[in-house]
């Protein structure tokens, strides 16, 4: 998976990263579900899921490319190593850099739920947050996916999503 920047006319950031590109995840570890947000400073976070374990991460980069090694481990972050299938992740990002993650989760093997983790900038799980740091944001009988979500100024969320319960669509 790659990074790479452009500035407001389109033009490639060629100082950005190596040479305008920054490789996120390289190797055989296929990827699928990227998203990405910005921090208030222009520190960039960026998600994924492996396409294999369904593991869901996290790394941090400055607004050069560069990484933030002191983010979670190594400059990556483990969000959930559920073996069930875990979809769309979605980063939102406070201006201090608090983050939360939420994604689709099947870890129940049945329906999908909308799940969501919060971070503090250093890559923190904030154990305050629902139980144990997780929240289950939608968990009802039948599917709920493609969730998006929002933060207003107080960091409050809104949060849109499909339903496949009978008559919720």
């Amino acid at each position: 998976m790659l990074l790479k920047r452009f500035d407001s006319n389109g033009a490639s950031v060629s100082s950005f990263g190596t040479n305008g590109v920054v490789s996120v995840v390289s190797g055989s570890n296929a990827v699928h579900h990227t998203s990405l947000a910005l921090e208030g400073s222009g520190n960039i976070y960026v998600t994924w899921l492996h396409e294999n374990t369904f593991a869901l991460a996290v790394k941090k980069y400055t607004n050069q490319g560069l990484s933030i090694v002191s983010f979670g481990s190594n400059g990556m972050l483990s969000v959930t190593t559920a073996t069930d299938s875990q979809e769309q992740p979605q980063l939102l990002v406070t201006n201090t850099g608090s983050f939360s993650v939420i994604w689709s989760d099947m870890r129940n093997g049945i329906d999908f739920s909308i799940s969501a983790r919060n971070y503090s900038s250093q890559g923190v799980l904030n154990a305050s947050f629902g139980s144990q740091g997780e929240l289950s944001l939608v968990a009802n009988e039948g599917n709920q996916r493609r969730a998006i979500a929002l933060l207003d100024s107080a960091g409050d969320m809104y949060l849109v999503w499909d339903d496949t319960r009978s008559g919720v669509n």
